[in-house]
């Protein structure tokens, strides 16, 4: 099999992962050498309507959304320091497939928050030297 034969497959096996929403001006603060306080927005029904609330009053850059339906491992997270996530109605396997995919793109303390369930609380701290 040719190298180009091979290489359209592997892409169609595995398509690239794609930011979540405002994730492209979290990489601008990143790349522009700042460290943003992020705020991710994972609650449920509506994920949205806080997201848009703290971006109006903190500015852009400053919060991620994990849409409804969407699996939070198939979104490539900005590999931010630490995160605090709202997961308030998020389905508990839900949760902790958020968890591992924000340890695995690089984020080293996160705290997953339930406005509700204060025992669905999660502190996720990424083991030295990797996920």
């Amino acid at each position: 099999m040719s190298p180009s034969v091979l290489a359209v497959r592997q892409a169609t096996a595995f398509p690239a992962r794609v930011l979540p929403p405002y994730g492209r001006e979290i990489e601008a603060e990143l790349a522009a050498g700042r460290f943003p306080n992020v705020r991710v927005y994972a609650c449920r029904p509506d994920p949205w309507a806080l997201a848009r609330e703290h971006r109006h009053t903190f500015g852009i850059g400053t919060v991620l959304v994990l849409p409804v339906d969407v699996d939070p491992a198939s979104l490539r997270w900005p590999p931010l320091r630490s995160l605090v996530v709202n997961v308030t109605g998020l389905p508990g396997g839900t949760l902790h497939v958020l968890a591992r995919a924000l340890v695995r793109d690089g984020c080293r303390l996160a705290y997953l928050l339930d406005t509700t369930h204060a025992e669905r609380n999660l502190r996720v701290i990424a083991k030295r030297g990797g996920a």
